[in-house]
């Protein structure tokens, strides 16, 4: 999957609220065969939401099943394919690739 591609149809979509969007953009901005690791420390820094914000964003995006937290590593995150597939494909869908 092409990041650029995958950054912008994540902050074109309508499934995810602005700090959602923030935070997702950052994790596949740093991700490497789709395992993020970051701190909310980090993810505060670079999108410049707050504390509570990052952790709420977080926590969304863990529920629904966006992002899945790697138990084995700190601050490890892995990114759901699926998901980011199924948001690509709504992108394409309204004609924006």
């Amino acid at each position: 999957m092409n990041k650029e591609k995958l950054k912008q149809a994540v902050l074109d979509s309508d499934l995810y609220s602005k700090s959602e969007k923030l935070v997702m953009n950052e994790l596949i901005s740093i991700s490497v065969d789709f395992v993020s690791v970051a701190s909310v420390k980090y993810l505060i820094n670079k999108t410049k939401l707050s504390q509570t914000t990052t952790y709420m964003a977080l926590s969304s995006l863990k529920k629904r099943g966006v992002i899945i937290l790697n138990n084995r590593e700190p601050n490890s995150y892995t990114l759901n394919q699926d998901e980011l597939a199924r948001v690509l494909n709504f992108y394409k869908n309204r004609g924006k690739v």
